[in-house]
């Protein structure tokens, strides 16, 4: 049986990557593994400038202690979850993590023992893709698995 791992966020690219999916891969011989991946929540740094320590507010929602930080994570997760489950993907299994996009999405092609990763282009111009840089291409230089990219 094939693995295959469709990574998807809350887009219109991820719909249209859920929807070959679901025409592409049908049958008993495959496996469907729907993931979405929320940046983790970045806790307070104390930086250092000048001789002085003070707070830079990077927390999500002001969070200030790990508590507060592990709760933002717990909602990140619960939000990857059900946005896999609005793509429309017809997934036997769904898996929800947080942290830096392209590592967990290689992390989770090798722990779930993945065969090919399926990901959207989101058509970004040339400009945009140099200031922010672009998951899909990222992915098909350093994935651990075949990727296949739906435009």
């Amino acid at each position: 049986m094939k693995r295959i791992l469709v990574a998807l966020d809350d887009t219109e690219a991820s719909r249209r990557v859920a929807q070959f999916v679901n025409e592409l891969f049908v049958g008993d011989g495959y496996e469907i593994i729907g993931l979405n991946v929320s940046p983790a929540p970045v806790p307070w740094i104390p930086p250092v400038g000048y001789g002085e320590v003070y707070a830079f507010p990077v927390a999500p929602a002001g969070a200030t202690s790990p508590d507060e930080v592990t709760e933002a994570e717990s909602v990140a997760t619960e939000h990857a979850a059900q946005t896999v489950e609005e793509a429309g993907l017809e997934a036997d299994e769904r898996y929800a993590a947080v942290g830096e996009v392209v590592g967990e999405i290689c992390r989770a092609a090798v722990d779930q023992d993945a065969d090919l990763i399926v990901v959207g282009s989101h058509d970004k111009g040339a400009f945009k893709r140099f200031l922010v840089g672009s998951v899909s291409t990222t992915l098909v230089h350093e994935a651990p698995r075949p990727v296949l990219v739906v435009r």
